[in-house]
């Protein structure tokens, strides 16, 4: 089985594979490709294995038998926050520079030692080298930020809550926190939006770059809005070294409240999948 071509999903405490084998459209085998997870928050498919967030670990999964499940089980990092399963390490997103990303949250410490050097961090944006291991802080703040996306320029952006919901991330950068203290000397940067959707809860960034959709939701960021129901759009422009975003027409708005879109992908034949979370309850109060 390759798994570059199943659908890899996480759940409580596993990670599992789903297949259409028939090609029609539908899953009909679904595998369980790693158990014992502890609240799975982030996977990525790279370098002959599976890399998962579950904390305090990232771990990478291989399958070196072909049999679909993973057998071999590497500590790539540990010493992940386990202090709000809100904000656990989530979004293990590969960059246009070969490193995966990854972030957390801003009510979520955590240390971590690697090769001599302590990372004390809460909220920030990581990213880990697939070949020597190496951990980096790539930048940090924002709030509870969920989704990473690199638009064609190889610029990062992230989803984030309750403060503003989009930025625009550089390397070494310290960001408007929602809570917590700011490293020492240095200048706060602020989001790239002025304006908000509704509600204040955002997760699964996208930057759709396919043309197999209409110009209006083409080369723009979209976001689940996982209280609103739907999924969102902002439209980007450069100014200088940065960018500002406006809002676009939403993508979609749900028939049922409890829709919640936590990821967002581009799949076969370009087509966008968006999946949602069957919860009766979300981080927070429905209204």
């Amino acid at each position: 089985m390759s798994i570059h071509a199943a659908i890899l999903v996480l759940a409580a405490i596993a990670s599992k594979v789903l297949e259409d084998t028939d090609r029609d459209g539908s899953i009909d085998t679904v595998t369980v490709f790693a158990e014992g997870l502890n609240i799975p928050s982030g996977i990525a498919v790279g370098h002959g294995g599976v890399w998962v967030a579950s904390s305090p670990d990232i771990l990478f999964l291989q399958d070196t038998d072909n049999d679909g499940k993973a057998d071999t089980r590497e500590v790539v990092v540990t010493g992940c926050g386990r202090f709000d399963t809100h904000e656990l390490p989530n979004s293990l997103t590969w960059g246009p520079d070969g490193w995966l990303y990854g972030l957390n949250g801003v009510f979520n410490p955590s240390t971590i030692e690697q090769k001599k050097k302590h990372f004390d961090f809460s909220g920030a944006m990581f990213r880990i080298h697939a070949k020597t291991r190496e951990f980096q802080i790539f930048c940090q703040g924002t709030s509870n930020p969920w989704g990473i996306a690199f638009d064609g320029e190889g610029s990062a952006f992230i989803s984030a809550c309750v403060i503003d919901h989009l930025w625009h991330l550089t390397e070494t950068g310290s960001y408007r926190r929602q809570g917590g203290a700011y490293p020492p000397f240095t200048s706060i940067l602020e989001s790239i939006v002025k304006h908000k959707h509704q509600k204040s809860a955002y997760c699964g960034i996208h930057y759709f770059d396919s043309d197999a959709y209409p110009p209006e939701y083409c080369r723009h960021l979209s976001m689940g809005n996982i209280h609103g129901g739907c999924v969102n759009v902002d439209t980007l422009a450069r100014v200088g070294s940065t960018y500002t975003a406006t809002p676009g027409p939403d993508f979609l708005t749900a028939n049922d409240a409890w829709f919640m879109p936590v990821a967002q992908k581009t799949g076969p034949r370009c087509a966008r999948l968006v999946r949602p979370i069957p919860l009766l309850s979300g981080c927070g109060p429905r209204s």
